[in-house]
């Protein structure tokens, strides 16, 4: 429970820093407002979805939304440097390493970001 508590107590402080209310918030990212009120409110873990919208309009990652470490190796300027190959063989050994749980949440991660890919460029076409 407290790790929840945690995450909506930092998605408030962003959404302060953005100087945004919920509602604006909620019609922004495309979650109900209702929704979004009795999650927070009965301190729940919002849906895996959510972190990921939340973390794109807030620019951050969802590491941070959901530990609430800034220093993560996605934010890291070595990383961004890497070359692509790099890059992936870092993700590859860092997930040889995780849980089942990080793992499942990467994969939803993934096709979120696949789904979110199709459509944006169905929509372009």
């Amino acid at each position: 429970m407290e790790t929840n508590k945690g995450l909506w107590q930092r998605v408030d402080e962003l959404r302060k820093i953005k100087d945004i209310s919920v509602r604006q918030m909620s019609e922004e990212i495309g979650i109900a407002e209702r929704s979004l009120q009795s999650t927070r409110i009965r301190n729940q873990m919002p849906k895996v979805i959510w972190l990921y919208k939340f973390a794109k309009y807030f620019g951050v990652n969802m590491e941070y939304l959901y530990t609430g470490e800034r220093d993560s190796w996605e934010d890291n300027v070595v990383f961004r440097k890497m070359s692509s190959d790099q890059r992936l063989m870092d993700i590859c050994t860092r997930l040889m390493t995780a849980t089942d749980i990080e793992i499942e949440m990467c994969m939803r991660v993934l096709d979120i970001k696949k789904d979110t890919s199709h459509a944006t460029a169905g929509a372009s076409a």
